[in-house]
């Protein structure tokens, strides 16, 4: 009944790590450290040597697609923690520039407001101006009829 306590792809895995492993054998393949480490456990027992070297290397693939599995995991981390800085740096120069826009902006504004504060002070001094040659105009003919009177 253990076998149920098995997901049915963890039951998948298993089989196929298990077929890895009958493959190597038949191709006369085996790691010869693993193979010494079951010798040295079963007092040279051919036999027994051989089902722990079984389970030795059994152990020894899933130890191995973990540390694949890790570092493919430290992979996508990686590469999603650069996508994400990719994306605040995007953000950052994004407000870099609209804050930059708003200056303009803002610098264009203030020119206009100086370039209307200096046409109003041109026109101001051209009305006074104006002003002051109608005073001399005026006081001139007072000046022409007060001596046109003598």
């Amino acid at each position: 009944m253990a076998l149920n306590t098995k997901s049915a792809s963890k039951r998948l895995s298993d089989e196929r790590l298990y077929q890895q492993i009958s493959d190597e054998l038949k191709d006369n393949y085996r790691l010869d450290g693993l193979w010494v480490q079951a010798l040295s456990e079963t007092e040279h027992d051919e036999q027994r040597a051989k089902a722990l070297y079984i389970a030795l290397r059994f152990q020894y693939l899933i130890d191995e697609q973990t540390i694949l599995d890790s570092k493919e995991q430290a992979r996508l981390e990686e590469q999603a923690r650069l996508e994400e800085q990719a994306k605040l740096e995007e953000q950052a120069k994004l407000e870099e520039q609209a804050r930059l826009e708003e200056q303009e902006i803002s610098e264009e504004q203030e020119r206009l407001k100086k370039q209307a504060r200096l046409k109003e002070q041109a026109r101001l001094e051209q009305q006074s101006n104006i002003e002051k040659g109608i005073i001399i105009f005026v006081a001139i003919i007072i000046l022409f009829l007060f001596i046109s009177s003598f």
